[in-house]
Formats: structure tokens, sequence, C-alpha cells
């Protein structure tokens, strides 16, 4: 079962990702934060297999995650997915090795669509 961390600070979406994934078997594991994504990711065997990030993050841009990402060796294999409600991110991240790029709203079957093509 494919690990999937979401960064995703809206309680609403984070909840309807959590659901609709899961549903497909995804193990999903939940940041609510930018400071929390990072935290998250520091275990050195803690490697998802795809990544949902918000852009617009209340403490620290989505893009902090992105780059963490890209800088550690191990998260080589993680498939990035850019889910924001501004589209004008998409130059900021197309040179971060991102996998897709989703502006907001996002249907849950998109979401499910793009996680299942990423991972399988």
């Amino acid at each position: 079962m494919p690990t999937v961390l979401v960064v995703e600070d809206d309680n609403d979406l984070l909840f309807l990702y959590y659901t609709a994934l899961s549903q497909k078997g995804y193990d999903v594991v939940e940041a609510r934060s930018t400071t929390q994504a990072m935290e998250l990711l520091e275990p050195p065997d803690f490697i998802p297999e795809l990544v949902f990030v918000d852009m617009g993050m209340p403490d620290a841009p989505g893009t902090r995650v992105i780059t963490y990402l890209r800088s550690e060796p191990r998260f080589d294999n993680t498939r990035i997915v850019v889910v924001t409600a501004n589209d004008q991110y998409r130059a900021r991240v197309a040179d971060k090795g991102i996998s897709h790029f989703l502006v907001k709203p996002v249907t849950i079957a998109e979401l499910v669509a793009v996680a299942d093509e990423l991972t399988a």
C-alpha cells in the first residue's frame, strides 16, 4: 500500500483527500503545516511514494517542503504533486522536479487519478 503525504492546511480539503485516498487503499499521512510536514519527513525511514503539497500554507510556503524533498537523495523516487489555488506558483515550481500541478478546486476523481497514475 503506497504511502501518501498530504500537506494541506484546509481541514475540509484534508478530510476529503484523506477519505478518498484511504478508500482507494493508500496509507495517508497528514500535515496541516509546512513545519509539521518537515517534522514528518525528518525520520530516515519515512519515505512517502507521493506527496501532495499546497503552496499557500500558513507558516511557510509549500516550496519549502519541495526544496527539502529534492535536496535529500532518499526522496529521489518520491513523486510531488502541487495542489494550489494560485496558478502563478506554476512558474516557481517548474524547475523543482514536480510530477503534476493541480489548480484548486480539484475533484476527488482527479486527485485519485493522479495518485493512481503516479504510483502505478
